[in-house]
């Protein structure tokens, strides 16, 4: 499936802004990143972005891994307290 992003404000990673902007993606790759709404294959799923900044590719590398690899397991901690 190909899905085009079109029409937002895109910043690359190298921190150039683009807009108006299109992210085309297929399947689970980016493979482009262009100003303006050209080369989107007619039969790709069509994704307005207008007024929305996206920033194709950036990951959310904040985790906790633990040293065994086992999860660590708060007794105490509990998302529902004793009353």
């Amino acid at each position: 499936m190909t899905i085009a992003f079109v029409d937002g404000l895109v910043i690359v990673g190298d921190g150039r802004v683009l807009e108006p902007a299109t992210v085309l993606v297929e399947g689970d790759k980016i493979v482009k990143v262009s100003t303006g709404n050209g080369s989107i294959p007619g039969s790709a799923r069509k994704i307005p972005l207008a007024g929305r900044t996206l920033l194709p590719g950036f990951i959310d590398c904040h985790v906790h891994l633990c040293v065994t690899g086992v999860p660590i397991r708060y007794p105490s901690a509990s998302l529902n307290p004793p009353r």
